[in-house]
């Protein structure tokens, strides 16, 4: 029995013309669930995919992601892309500060 009664519980938020309540496009809770595997499977940190994030001109701050990643924030479409290619980037090797001197 539901904690909560009357309450349904769902695995994707009900949608309205495409676009989900609360913000979220239908799409998001699927590329958060990818991005969060990709975290968990290559140990990437919420700190490290910031870093790689900002340095490729990503606006969210640390916190933004965090709270992206657990749910709790939409980001936009271009912002989760970011992410991805962080995200990306970091999986194969290239990091923040690739290409300067040492």
């Amino acid at each position: 029995m539901s904690r909560y009664p009357g309450m349904a519980q769902a695995i994707a938020p009900p949608t309205l013309s495409g676009v989900a309540f609360m913000g979220f496009e239908t799409d998001e809770p699927e590329q958060r669930i990818r991005l969060k595997e990709v975290m968990e499977a290559a140990d990437i940190t919420i700190g490290e995919l910031w870093l790689q994030y900002f340095s490729m001109s990503g606006a969210a701050g640390e916190y933004e992601v965090q709270a992206y990643v657990e749910g709790v924030l939409s980001l936009p479409a271009t912002e989760r892309e970011l992410l991805a290619m962080a995200a990306n980037e970091i999986c194969s090797g290239a990091g923040p500060d690739d290409g300067l001197p040492s």
